[in-house]
């Protein structure tokens, strides 16, 4: 069976939509449960009634918390993630996930492939480097010079580098964070809960990414691409809402990712730490570059942000332990017993 675990932060009304929308689906007999996790700031009554949804409210503003908190409310097999401005636009989806799962027992997670409703979503608030990229020659030659990792169709690279989405059904290391599948035996094992922290204070991101290569240690991921699942974004993400923050975030952040990227590897924090700040020298340069060439308030925000980002980071100390683990399942606990 399968259950769904859908965060939102002040938007349970989309929450509870989707959810609505997928139970009331005859096709989807295979759904066990839907679980909202709520980290609302909001004081106002609930109106979700159906026995079939479970509501867990918790103070933690904190995505990667939220979706553990599900998983710890979770009892299914199989377990689909999905953010609360996603739409279902094929419910055989759910069919179709359980049939791979019980094809090949080495899957452990499923990457869907998923369309935006709008073009003009909240991500093109981000300003694009006026530098050509179509030269595929001088393209590597510079990602080669600058430390920008190619990690290779579907692959994942130091600091939350990805490679292009495989245009077919396959294997990846990928997963997109809007919606995603797992085998809930395989989910947070030998996994880094310091994101936890980094997503509290405000500095993390890029938690599906690292999220996706830790479940690709455990076995296969299969990337789903027909297109079951559109993502409504209408400019109204929290991440791009400040550009600075935003920033900030991303430059803070890909430290982190590296080092966890190493982590799971076995291989050098050492490196994972060097190859960080020569990348984002080259990314600051870029970015000062892209601001002399054509100024704009969104271009200045984006390279102070990164470089705050980038000073925080210096100081950052990488929890190589796990030691940050018991205390968030702890919160995990205490939210659930409330």
């Amino acid at each position: 069976m399968i259950e769904i675990i859908i965060a939102t932060f002040n938007r349970i009304d989309k929450a509870s939509k989707l959810a609505y929308s997928i139970l009331d689906n005859e096709v989807n007999k295979r759904i066990k449960r839907i679980i909202i996790v709520d980290s609302t700031d909001q004081n106002r009554p609930l109106s979700i009634s159906d026995e079939r949804i479970t509501y867990i409210e918790t103070k933690h503003q904190n995505q990667p918390y939220q979706r553990y908190l599900g998983y710890c409310a979770s009892k299914a097999d199989y377990i689909i993630f999905f953010d609360d401005d996603m739409e279902i636009s094929n419910h055989e989806l759910f069919e179709k996930s359980i049939e791979i799962f019980n094809r090949d027992e080495k899957i452990v997670a499923l990457a869907y492939n998923f369309a935006d409703l709008y073009s003009n979503t909240s991500l093109a608030k981000i300003p694009r480097t006026n530098f050509s990229k179509r030269n595929k020659t001088r393209r590597k030659f510079i990602n080669f010079l600058t430390g920008y990792p190619s990690p290779g169709l579907s692959g994942y690279g130091l600091c939350g580098t990805r490679g292009p989405r495989p245009s077919s059904d396959q294997f990846t290391e990928l997963i997109g964070g809007g919606a995603f599948a797992a085998r809930r035996e395989t989910l947070y094992k030998n996994f880094n809960f310091q994101l936890f922290d980094l997503y509290e204070n405000r500095l993390g991101k890029g938690e599906d990414g690292i999220l996706g290569y830790s479940l690709s240690k455990q076995g296969r991921l299969y990337f789903i691409n027909e297109v079951f699942v559109v993502h409504n974004d209408q400019q109204n993400s929290v991440y791009t809402s400040n550009m600075r923050r935003f920033a900030r975030r991303v430059a803070y952040s890909r430290l982190y990712l590296s080092l966890e990227k190493c982590r799971l590897d076995g291989s050098s924090l050492l490196i994972a730490r060097v190859h960080y700040h020569y990348y984002m020298f080259w990314r600051l340069l870029g970015l000062f570059l892209n601001y002399l060439l054509n100024p704009s308030k969104e271009r200045k925000e984006m390279l102070f942000g990164s470089i705050n980002g980038w000073w925080l980071a210096v100081g950052f100390r990488f929890d190589k332990s796990l030691s940050r683990n018991e205390y968030w399942h702890n919160e995990a606990m205490k939210d659930l017993s409330k």
